[in-house]
């Protein structure tokens, strides 16, 4: 097991759980900043963590556990009051998911979480200030992907990804579905939800006060 912790200034806090042969980094630079970390799994696998904050009243919460296969988590924040939330590896099935998260600017707000989930990614992108971005995978997806990328103010984004309910046809045994965000500009929204095997979704929005939303 290892683990690093860094930080400056005062009134950092963070709060760690670990299984064996996980590794865990957080740095965090500024005033009021809080990580709490927590790696669960079998002893053969752990899990991952890196995070980074630079900025004040920042919050990241990490929650991994590994079954079948390394975790890893990947969170950045700069700037005030922003929120970053981690949950992934719930379920017996569960492992070799990645999340990446990076924020800059004020009160945004990114959550991913990956259940019975195994070898899929989840990548967002926030700069600006009061952007939420949420991604969920889960029920039974194999190599899946999320990726959402926002850039401007009051952005809203939702990416949701699931097997539950749905049966794959017999030797298919990667869902491999794709769904891509990207928004520039302003109170935009976009909404994407996708259930089945081998299906990609793309949503670009560039402007402001624009909507979108797509479902198959």
């Amino acid at each position: 097991m290892k683990k690093l912790v860094t930080g400056a200034f005062v009134v950092l806090t963070a709060g760690f759980t670990y299984a064996q042969n996980s590794d865990n980094t957080v740095t965090q630079s500024g005033n009021n900043n809080t990580a709490a970390v927590t790696q669960l799994g079998l002893q053969a696998f752990g899990n991952e963590n890196v995070s980074s904050q630079t900025g004040n009243a920042n919050n990241v919460n990490v929650y991994q556990r590994s079954n079948s296969a390394r975790n890893k988590a990947a969170t950045t924040q700069n700037g005030t009051l922003n929120q970053a939330t981690v949950s992934q590896g719930q379920g017996f099935s569960a492992g070799g998911v990645e999340v990446t998260q990076d924020q800059d600017g004020l009160a945004n707000t990114v959550t991913a979480t990956q259940q019975f989930s195994f070898g899929s990614k989840i990548d967002q992108k926030q700069d600006g200030i009061f952007n939420t971005a949420t991604s969920t995978q889960g029920g039974g997806d194999v190599r899946s992907n999320i990726s959402q990328d926002q850039d401007g103010n009051f952005n809203t984004a939702t990416a949701s990804q699931s097997q539950t309910g749905y049966t794959r046809p017999t030797g298919v045994y990667s869902t491999a579905n794709d769904i891509s965000q990207i928004q520039d500009g302003n109170v935009n929204v976009a909404n994407a939800t996708q259930v089945g095997y081998l299906n990609t979704l793309d949503q670009n929005q560039d402007g402001n006060f624009n909507n979108a939303s797509s479902s198959q």
